[in-house]
């Protein structure tokens, strides 16, 4: 029973008590909790019902009072009327933790809250690991928010997502020694792989009602919680660490949802440099023996609108045969290609082999679906003299197949995997160039949890979480006892620390002490400029989206050791239309600079 049918029983069973000298109050409803009266004793005076819940044994208290406290993070309860007295269920969070075997609960409206639903939202992080609950005792009220990452079973906090946003959280609450202005931060965990989210986002918002969500969700599903939280009375502030695109702007009407990376479309300016490196590669390494031939072009893009946007503005920008590749003059050399992926498990990709194995240049604007079976199905029997070169997107700079040795071993018939390396580059939202915060952040986050892998350009996570954080910290400064801030703040937040007059960071800071220097800015009014390990706060206020400039990565395999060298390539600031390179070589030779 939800705990709203808590509070509505609550007040049916004290109006009864109107007439009865005696009454039951139901301490929880779960199913089966107790058989005998001794199952009940930890609640105090209460007994075994038929129904197996434990219930109150109670007499008429005419007259008196209950009126309760804010302690520990409770709220605070309504006197009872003379003649009509309604029982509370707690005064304070330790009253609902106590009575639910140490599980994260708080006290509202007299009434206990689970943090947690079992079946969406099955994990929270409230405490330390010796005190989970530590936050929620605390005397100030505490500040939740949600999360949205993948939860496995097998290891529910382990994943990549989760662990960045808890280590920022830790960081956040030792440093503050518990909190801002008494208040601790906590978060509730809900799953992003396959979710139901109109019962994660009906706990978030409905249940614990959150003023603001960590969104790592893809679009599709991020669209669907935009539109849920717009239906509630409540405004809820959604903080995404992917990227923007155009269905996402155009469903944000409130301006309540903000993105950590631009849209796809600010890579196409990396696109275009790197399709000249390719074709220059094709002629002079791949296709060395008919130089002169013009090049096919094949482009594969999903449904999903990510991929949809690029695929849309790509063709346009870029150029191959000396003309833009959808201009009049490539005709039959240029191929558009579109596997549906939503809703496709497994994605049908049986067409696509015989559509594009005749280009020369082969474009990935998707996902996991390229990687395999897409480039193995094309590559398997391809030669270093007909093989493709392919040009692969954000999605697949992660995908871990590219980092496993096995995936290049040429097995009979599938000897051109063995050196599908040198034949591919791609494009990602390019990281900082002075790397000295992302390093302090990387580095710190190993020591934490050591030989963990997956964190590594993964900044975007972090930054999303001190964004959230500080956004919190400063709209909570507009609540009063009668009203506890909304979402609408925390976009208020937001705007505080993109174009303040003060510079301030991500992390502790070179002392240790920047956390609490941006929440003294912060309380007294004075916005700040809060650079990430990403760079400068680059947002765009009326979107929601940063501005994200794209890179060039490739893959590496000193000693046959697959290795995804970031950042190879970066636009080159003197001169924004060339790409210049950021360390010694590229990853293999011939390619970076034309000779």
């Amino acid at each position: 029973m939800s705990p709203g049918s808590v509070r509505s029983l609550l007040i049916l069973c004290s109006s009864v008590c109107l007439a009865l000298f005696g009454c039951s109050i139901v301490r929880d409803l779960s199913v089966d909790q107790c058989k005998t009266d001794g199952d009940c004793r930890k609640f105090g005076d209460y007994s075994c019902s038929e129904e197996n819940v434990c219930v109150a044994n109670m007499t008429n208290t005419s007259g008196a009072s209950s009126g309760g406290t804010k302690a520990d993070g409770g709220t605070e309860s309504s006197g009872g009327t003379a003649g009509a007295p309604v029982m509370a269920e707690c005064t304070k969070n330790k009253d609902c933790i106590d009575a639910h075997d140490g599980e994260p609960y708080i006290c509202r409206d007299e009434a206990c809250v689970p943090l947690t639903d079992a079946d969406n939202c099955p994990y929270v992080v409230a405490g330390t690991e010796e005190n989970p609950t530590e936050y929620l005792t605390k005397p100030g009220k505490p500040i939740i928010f949600g999360a949205y990452v993948p939860i496995d079973a097998a290891n529910p906090e382990g994943h990549p997502y989760t662990l960045i946003y808890k280590f920022a959280l830790k960081e956040f609450m030792q440093a503050t020694l518990g909190g801002v202005n008494g208040r601790p931060f906590v978060m509730v965990l809900c799953q992003s792989t396959e979710p139901d989210l109109e019962a994660s986002v009906g706990h978030l918002v409905d249940t614990v009602g959150v003023p603001a969500i960590l969104a790592s969700l893809p679009s599709a599903d991020l669209a669907t919680v935009l539109n849920l939280v717009k239906d509630r009375p409540k405004p809820v502030f959604l903080l995404g660490p992917f990227e923007a695109d155009s269905s996402l702007i155009s469903l944000d009407e409130g301006n309540r949802l903000w993105h950590m990376l631009g849209p796809v479309t600010d890579l196409v300016p990396t696109y275009a440099p790197l399709f000249e490196l390719a074709e220059s590669y094709v002629h002079r390494v791949i296709k060395k023996d008919d130089p002169g031939t013009p090049l096919k072009v094949a482009v594969i893009n999903t449904d999903l609108t990510y991929s949809l946007d690029l695929a849309a503005v790509l063709p346009g920008k870029v150029s191959i045969n000396g003309h833009p590749l959808n201009a009049d003059e490539n005709e039959g050399y240029y191929e558009r290609v579109q596997v549906p992926v939503v809703g496709k498990d497994p994605v049908d990709t049986s067409d696509v082999k015989g559509r594009v194995e005749s280009a020369d240049i082969i474009v990935s604007l998707g996902g996991k679906e390229f990687i395999d079976p897409v480039l193995k199905e094309i590559q398997a029997s391809r030669t270093t003299n007909n093989s493709p070169f392919y040009i692969l997107s954000p999605r697949n700079t992660f995908d871990a197949n590219l980092s496993l040795p096995s995936y290049y071993v040429g097995e009979s018939g599938t000897m051109g995997m063995t050196f599908v390396d040198k034949v591919m580059a791609g494009v990602n939202y390019a990281s900082v160039e002075d790397s000295k915060l992302y390093d302090k952040y990387l580095m710190d986050i190993q020591v934490e949890y050591p030989g963990q892998k997956g964190l590594e350009s993964r900044e975007n996570f972090y930054d999303a979480a001190y964004f959230m954080l500080y956004s919190l910290a400063a709209a909570s400064q507009t609540s009063t006892t009668a009203r506890e801030f909304d979402g609408d703040n925390v976009v208020d937040g937001m705007r505080a620390l993109i174009s303040g007059s003060r510079d301030a960071t991500v992390g502790l800071g070179e002392n240790g002490d920047m956390i609490n220097y941006v929440l003294g800015l912060l309380d007294n009014g004075v916005n700040v400029r809060l650079e990430g390990t990403l760079g400068p706060p680059n947002f765009d206020a009326r979107t929601g989206a940063r501005n994200s400039p794209g890179s060039v990565w490739c893959v590496s395999k000193p000693g046959q050791t697959p290795t995804v060298k970031y950042d190879m390539l970066r636009l080159d600031p003197e001169m924004p239309t060339q790409l210049k390179l950021s360390e010694a070589s590229f990853c293999y030779p011939n390619f970076f600079p034309i000779p």
